[in-house]
């Protein structure tokens, strides 16, 4: 491989690094609610001297994960967008 193309490799690598990196806190986030919520709801289900709003916060919990995944998807995708790959940085 040429000397070219093994800088635009790294290059495109590290892009992909740092969009990678993008929101990495507010994924995490959304992926512990989402566990979270699921845990509630099945401890709503299985157990009888649960409280009844635990089933409908279990179900809250998960939405506002997916929420957040959400959120990220779009930020990431209008970072990409305003910033696209340019070999010449």
């Amino acid at each position: 491989m040429s000397g070219q193309v093994v800088a635009l490799t790294e290059q495109r690598l590290s892009y992909l690094q740092e969009v990678r990196g993008l929101n990495n806190g507010k994924r995490t986030l959304g992926f512990v609610v989402s566990l979270f919520g699921a845990m509630l709801l099945i401890w709503g289900r299985m157990r009888v001297d649960s409280p009844p709003m635990a089933i409908p916060s279990g179900l809250v919990l998960i939405a506002t994960g997916w929420a957040l995944f959400i959120y990220v998807i779009v930020m990431r995708t209008r970072y990409v967008r305003t910033h696209p790959f340019d070999p010449k940085r």
